[in-house]
């Protein structure tokens, strides 16, 4: 039985799930984002009941009850975020509930999909935790603007943008980039491509590699063209038309 099929005999009940679930984690980029589709979209009131039991369920790998979380947001971001927030998200967080951690918003941990519930309020969560989180919880925030899918979050990118640590300034980047998915010519008309332009004259070679491919991911080659003598490696590159993928937010991220 191929992978494909295994999916669809998911989808006429809830038997194999786990082997499922498995087999996404260790397939190619391509086929783990079929499989995804096919599980988001599958009309099976039954198998949102599993991913529940599996995104709970301890004897399971993290990375397993990560992606039944991630799941059930994708097949509904509005859902009641209650029962998913019990999910643990590494093995030392076993035995406690994320309702009693506060070190780690929530929200940050966007590979579970908690960037994209709605009732989490991630749009509203996210200028907080840039303006005075660490740099962790600031990296990751930046990483789930752009996981979102909404256009809304390219304000506070272009805060993230200045940030103190290259690392998320790189990673705003990689945001805005992302975003493009959600609506190239919003992207293109939006401010914060003039960050991504100031960008490329950072301090630091992280951010203008970030930016320089963001720019030429949303067609914008004119800053890439204009920039004088200094680091012209990464734009000409970039020019030619090598653009290396983003990493994928999850299994199923189709935005990279």
């Amino acid at each position: 039985m191929t992978r494909t099929e295994r999916v669809t005999d998911v989808q006429r009940g809830t038997d194999g799930l786990e082997e499922v679930l498995r087999a996404i984690w260790n397939s190619g980029h391509g086929t783990a984002v079929a499989m995804c589709r096919q599980l988001v979209s599958a009309d099976d009131p039954g198998l949102d009941d599993a991913l529940m039991r599996f995104q709970a369920a301890g004897y399971l790998r993290p990375r397993v009850r990560q992606l039944a979380c991630r799941l059930l947001v994708q097949r509904d971001p509005h859902r009641d975020p209650a029962p998913l927030l019990h999910t643990p998200l590494r093995p030392s967080d076993e035995h406690g509930s994320l309702f009693r951690r506060t070190a780690r918003p929530l929200v940050v941990e966007y590979a579970y999909g908690y960037s994209r519930l709605h009732a989490l309020e991630p749009l509203r969560r996210y200028p907080e935790i840039l303006a005075g989180g660490g740099l962790d919880a600031r990296l990751n925030a930046a990483v789930g603007l752009g996981d979102t899918g909404d256009l809304a979050a390219l304000d506070t990118l272009a805060g993230a943008l200045a940030d103190r640590h290259p690392a998320v300034r790189s990673a705003a980047a990689d945001a805005v980039r992302r975003l493009r998915h959600a609506g190239r010519t919003a992207v293109r008309a939006h401010p914060v491509c003039d960050g991504l332009a100031g960008l490329l004259r950072d301090r630091k070679r992280g951010p203008r590699i970030a930016a320089a491919r963001a720019l030429g991911a949303l067609g914008l080659t004119a800053p890439l063209r204009d920039l004088g003598l200094g680091d012209r490696v990464e734009p000409a590159r970039v020019l030619a038309g090598n653009i290396p993928s983003l990493e994928p937010t999850w299994p199923g991220d189709d935005t990279i």
